[in-house]
């Protein structure tokens, strides 16, 4: 419900000029808040650092190019397009 907007650093968009977030109405945001119903205990220091430690991992460059980038091939004999050529 805190969300401020234009904290947000978005990328700039080629023949689009600037682009801004916009936020729901306040009605549509209680909307949105009253139909949240899950019960999700708050985590732990130990689980948000693992988090973010494994959302790390997903950008790290070693990633791209190490032991589990992109396959040579798949069993479908489809097309494997590489971010690395």
């Amino acid at each position: 419900m805190t969300f401020d907007p234009s904290t947000v650093p978005l990328p700039s968009l080629a023949g689009y000029g600037a682009i801004t977030p916009q936020m729901p109405s306040p009605e549509e945001l209680e909307r949105i808040k009253a139909a949240i119903t899950l019960d999700i205990p708050p985590l732990s220091e130990a689980e948000v650092s693992d988090i973010i430690s494994f959302l790390h991992a997903l950008t790290d460059p070693s990633s791209i190019g190490g032991k589990l980038g992109a396959p040579a091939s798949v069993p479908s004999g489809l097309p494997v397009d590489s971010i690395l050529d």
